[in-house]
């Protein structure tokens, strides 16, 4: 792999997202916490908890995978719930749950403005975000700018399915716990913004995969609305959404939204999502991170790949990645043949 390799897929991205066509289809790796510990040999639990064995640990990652993955707090679900209050519960295998807490408006109407600097896993985030900034920031870039959407914490914190009952008869609830769940958000992107060098706040990510749960009619009364607020109160910076559920019934919602960059799951069909929002949204993904990427061969790799870039790259406006986060045990061989599938297949 060439030495600036990363370097020229960042540009190739950028030139993406704008919708002209680079040399050839860019890739992302999207990797989080359950692949990041088990590719690195170390304890999941310690890995969200003990910021040196997680910067050591993407670290390795990074390397490994030719500088494409970042480095970056990483707390899973837990930073916007337990910064409004609710309580979290780490099972077995250390994947983290939100204890529903609201129960009716009087629950709703203690929500304040959390302090990020004292602030439960919020403040973990941004104690995780200084100490990788002291120890690598000034060769590695540190990202900062992900957020769990105001819908997905609001529906965490209230139960997901009785929002989606709410959404029917309690709607001035749901209404008023998206106003406290959105303040929250720009308020901690805010601080985000604040800790961050000047200039290089350029991205947001907002991650939603529960706003597939909600029809058409519904993600644009509630939802849509959030997003816009959010997004628009950084006007300056970049749009990017990821949502591995099968949103197909929310497409053109999303575009509405003025989302720029949507990295989509495998459900969703990427040449019909091209055809409906491909010239207002690029797209990112969508190999199936399970069936294919982790259990599948090399050829398997290559061969969906090479169909998902005939499908989706045409005109611009493609990033070939999993379609949703790279999971758990994932064989890197398979993140390589994916790599090489945009190059071998995705030349413009």
């Amino acid at each position: 792999m060439e030495k600036d390799f990363a370097t020229k897929n960042w540009e190739r991205i950028a030139k993406t997202i704008r919708h002209e066509e680079p040399d050839q289809v860019p890739v992302f790796l999207h990797v989080t916490g359950p692949f990041i510990a088990s590719f690195t040999g170390v304890d999941l639990y310690q890995y969200y908890h003990d910021p040196a064995v997680m910067l050591e640990s993407q670290l390795k990652v990074r390397e490994r995978f030719y500088n494409l993955t970042g480095i970056f707090p990483d707390l899973s679900m837990a930073v916007e719930p337990s910064a409004l209050g609710a309580q979290l519960k780490w099972t077995a295998d250390h994947t983290v749950w939100i204890i529903p807490c609201i129960n009716s408006q009087q629950d709703v109407d203690r929500l304040g403005l959390p302090d990020p600097e004292d602030a439960g896993y919020m403040t973990r985030s941004l104690q995780t975000y200084r100490y990788m900034v002291q120890k690598v920031g000034k060769d590695v870039p540190v990202s900062f700018g992900t957020v769990h959407s105001p819908w997905g914490v609001a529906a965490l914190m209230r139960g997901t399915s009785q929002i989606m009952e709410d959404l029917i008869l309690q709607p001035d609830l749901i209404r008023s716990l998206l106003h406290k769940t959105t303040d929250a958000v720009i308020h901690w992107l805010r601080k985000m913004n604040s800790e961050v060098p000047p200039g290089t706040f350029r991205r947001i990510l907002i991650w939603d995969d529960l706003s597939s749960f909600a029809g058409p009619k519904h993600f644009r009364q509630f939802i849509l609305p959030v997003y816009e607020e959010v997004y628009g109160t950084f006007p300056e910076v970049a749009r990017w959404y990821h949502n591995d559920a099968n949103a197909t019934s929310i497409l053109e919602g999303l575009a509405d939204a003025g989302i720029e960059c949507f990295h989509l799951g495998n459900e969703v069909d990427i040449g019909g999502a091209k055809r409906r929002i491909g010239e207002r949204v690029a797209l990112m993904g969508n190999v199936p991170p399970l069936d294919v990427l982790r259990n599948g061969t090399r050829k398997d790799v290559m061969e969906v790949c090479r169909a998902i870039i005939d499908r989706a790259a045409p005109g611009g406006g493609f990033v070939l990645a999993a379609g949703g986060y790279i999971d758990e045990g994932t064989p890197a061989e398979n993140i390589d043949a994916m790599i090489e599938a945009a190059e071998k297949y995705g030349k413009y």
